[in-house]
């Protein structure tokens, strides 16, 4: 078992506290929430709210919930597109992946984690299918120390 390190705080008189550390505090966001993206559309920047990064937070990790249709032939991609003001975004992707474990008719949930340098985050997501659409589409982006 691994051992939790603690702090003695001392309480004026009286018995000192020895109690946890505090955890360090991430931050969650959902930034998009479609219900139905057609075949072979993307969403666009305007659909993702802006993950700002300018606190220099350690880690970033993005979570992709999907739902494929019970006949869908592909599943979808996750483009990652910085800014370094907010206004203006990368025309080439900061990354893309392909979400993994494609099964027509099921829910995946994938997170890719990352060490962070830029300063603001958009992401858009593309249906790979060509005739079916992808439903219940969620990005949860989870970022700090």
């Amino acid at each position: 078992m691994k051992e939790v390190p603690y702090t003695v705080i001392p309480r004026g008189t009286g018995s000192p506290d020895y109690s946890l550390p505090t955890p360090a505090e991430k931050t969650i966001q959902e930034v998009i929430d479609v219900a139905n993206l057609v075949a072979l559309a993307t969403t666009a920047l305007a659909d993702c709210t802006a993950v700002d990064l300018h606190s220099n937070p350690e880690r970033l990790a993005v979570t992709v919930e999907a739902t494929y249709h019970a006949l869908a032939g592909a599943g979808v991609k996750v483009h990652v597109i910085s800014s370094y003001d907010g206004v203006i975004y990368d025309t080439v992707d900061w990354d893309a992946w392909n979400v993994g474990g494609f099964v027509a008719g099921t829910t995946v949930i994938q997170t890719k984690d990352y060490e962070t340098h830029p300063y603001i985050l958009k992401i858009r997501i593309e249906n790979l299918d060509a005739v079916r659409p992808a439903t219940d589409i969620k990005v949860t982006v989870t970022y700090g120390p």
